[in-house]
């Protein structure tokens, strides 16, 4: 019924009378009567914005399929990989010649090798679907917070401190994460429905510096950590250091030059073009 109201919401908004009734007509806690022009304009606008966030929605539901399906497949495959090290490992001691040993030891590296990779791709599944995710901290929090009142605590400190307007309908849901009580107030995180939104409350994150509130990306642990060392890799330079996430991984851009950095050694090293 409500995608038909929405579909045909020019011819509606075409009948001036039927219109005013319906206005003035109802509960007069749910509709207290007629509104003014301005929110009336508000309130077609969202109605247009329907369909966009609808598409958006499903958009979103059969990615996280795919993301269910592929951490799936993923989980089995560790589990797998993670019962072939078990036995290598069980075999090596008993090895009978050196060339059994070298055999064996090969294949561990191999698994070793494989099941870091599959962690990578675990993780990165992970980050796509964070992708349109922020977090903000310093927002007051009394402990029994509500997800619309949360949401409403964003909203005004984009609008006050960032000068961004964000409107309820471009979040899909904000709330708080952590334990109560303690020295700090819990981080919001929110998501938004729309990649492009969230682009933009970010890109003007800088204008918090010298307050109490900031902003910061939900990636996972591994993506927050790779950001770390490069951070710290960074400030050894007296270049402006920008790094975003991509393809995967985060990368630093440092002058003309992308770096990443390797787990494996520990170390931070120029992107391969």
């Amino acid at each position: 019924m409500l995608v038909c109201a929405v579909s045909n919401i020019g011819e509606f908004m075409a009948l001036p009378a039927v219109r005013a009734m319906l206005l003035l007509s109802g509960d007069v806690e749910e509709n207290p009567g007629r509104i003014n022009e301005e929110l009336e304009q508000e309130l077609v606008k969202a109605l247009r914005c329907l369909p966009q966030i609808r598409e958006a929605q499903d958009k979103l539901m059969k990615q996280l399929e795919k993301l269910e399906t592929g951490q799936q497949e993923l989980k089995e495959k560790l589990q797998t990989l993670d019962c072939k090290l078990e036995r290598l490992e069980g075999d090596l001691p008993t090895a009978s010649s050196s060339e059994d040993k070298t055999e064996l030891s090969t294949q561990h590296s191999q698994l070793v090798d494989s099941m870091r990779n599959a962690l990578l791709i675990q993780d990165d599944i992970e980050n796509r679907s964070r992708r349109n995710n922020l977090l903000f901290f310093g927002l007051s929090d009394g402990g029994k917070e509500t997800w619309d009142e949360s949401e409403k605590k964003v909203i005004d400190l984009c609008a006050e401190k960032s000068r961004v307007t964000v409107s309820s309908s471009a979040i899909e849901h904000a709330h708080r994460i952590g334990k109560v009580g303690g020295e700090k107030p819990r981080p919001v995180i929110l998501k938004f429905v729309f990649f492009k939104d969230k682009q933009r409350v970010i890109s003007d994150a800088s204008k918090l510096k010298g307050t109490d509130f900031s902003i910061g990306e939900g990636y996972s642990k591994i993506a927050h950590q790779q950001r770390q060392k490069l951070l710290e890799y960074g400030k050894q330079t007296d270049v402006k250091v920008t790094i975003k996430y991509s393809r995967g991984r985060m990368e630093a851009k440092i002058g003309s030059k992308s770096f990443v950095y390797d787990s494996a050694s520990d170390s931070v090293k120029v992107c391969a073009q």
